[in-house]
């Protein structure tokens, strides 16, 4: 029987209930692992744990969300990063973006939503894409097969739908 080794996931985040309504909608599944800390220096702390993906917001008491970025990046290139920006920040997606954050949502009263429903297709992308890598084999050829056909039926029915 196979040991999955669970998805390391950051909430970099200073709001109690904001972090305890993501940990105990994704708290059913042994897959991820949640990981929350109140400051940008605590998550750089805790790299060595390889995160795939970190939810980190702007307003941070210390390091802000933006220089947490540039250093995460710089230390791990390939982490995925949902950065989480008030109302006022509007104007900072852009430079979010270019320094590598692959998406951001902005606080709006139902930002918890957006916020899970982009947690949820990044880790539906995860599980079908990099679940087998992670532990260190290649998908087996039955797998790879499973995949090229899912892929051909789903492209080929938004083929059929759109004409």
């Amino acid at each position: 029987m196979e040991s999955k080794v669970p998805l390391h996931i950051f909430v970099v985040e200073n709001d109690n209930l904001f972090v305890r309504i993501l940990d105990y909608v994704f708290s059913k599944d042994i897959l991820y692992r949640f990981l929350d800390f109140k400051s940008g220096e605590d998550c750089l702390k805790n790299l060595h744990l390889n995160p795939e993906l970190v939810i980190l917001d702007y307003s941070l008491p210390g390091m802000n969300g933006y220089e947490t970025l540039l250093e995460l990046k710089e230390q791990n290139p390939s982490v995925h990063v949902i950065m989480i920006l008030s109302e006022n920040d509007k104007r900072l997606p852009a430079e979010f973006l270019n320094a590598g954050a692959a998406d951001y949502v902005i606080k709006d009263g139902i930002h918890e939503e957006k916020v899970i429903e982009k947690i949820e297709t990044f880790l539906a992308r995860e599980n079908v894409f990099r679940q087998v890598t992670r532990m260190g084999r290649k998908p087996s050829l039955r797998k790879k097969i499973y995949y090229a056909v899912l892929l051909a039926l789903l492209l080929s029915a938004g083929v059929y739908y759109y004409q």
